[in-house]
């Protein structure tokens, strides 16, 4: 249910739902990632989504410790990184899930969302032409608010528009 609210752009909505989530499986890295990104996009709300993305954080980390290849870990882990302005992370976590997995459309979304985030548009779009070409969503890049600052560049214009 959050994430029906989180793509119709409900955030307050989203979050509720997620924290619901959260309680019933309280060390899900995936949900509190969920949960991060439905406070971030709510208004008045990012004081909270850096606790939840801390939350996803320590969560991701411990499933690594399980297995080091732990591909979508490390996606969340640079996702996260990059969210809370840790480029540094952001980019180490990222390079390694693309070592690990370099054919993957996740991962290569992931790797769009953290340079999007990041401020390197180009490299952002460069890796979601990458992953729409692995066979990524193009309606999940579409109601992606990550990509709201890039939807008047002709380029993304462009992505969501190829066949």
């Amino acid at each position: 249910m959050g994430s029906a609210y989180f793509y119709l752009r409900r955030y307050d909505e989203a979050a509720k739902a997620y924290e619901e989530a959260v309680k019933l499986s309280p060390k899900d890295y995936i949900l509190w990632w969920n949960l991060a990104d439905g406070y971030y996009w709510a208004p008045g709300k990012r004081a909270q989504a850096t606790l939840a993305y801390q939350r996803a954080n320590s969560f991701a980390k411990q499933a690594l410790k399980v297995n080091p290849r732990d591909v979508y870990a490390l996606g969340v882990l640079a996702y996260r990184s990059a969210m809370l302005q840790e480029q540094r992370h952001a980019v180490d976590y990222l390079n390694e899930g693309l070592r690990l997995s370099p054919g993957d459309s996740e991962m290569r979304f992931k790797a769009a969302l953290v340079y999007t985030q990041l401020g390197d548009v180009t490299k952002g779009l460069d890796w979601l032409k990458k992953s729409l070409d692995a066979g990524y969503s193009p309606t999940i890049v579409r109601d992606t608010p990550n990509f709201d600052a890039l939807r008047s560049d002709p380029r993304f214009e462009a992505l969501i528009a190829a066949p």
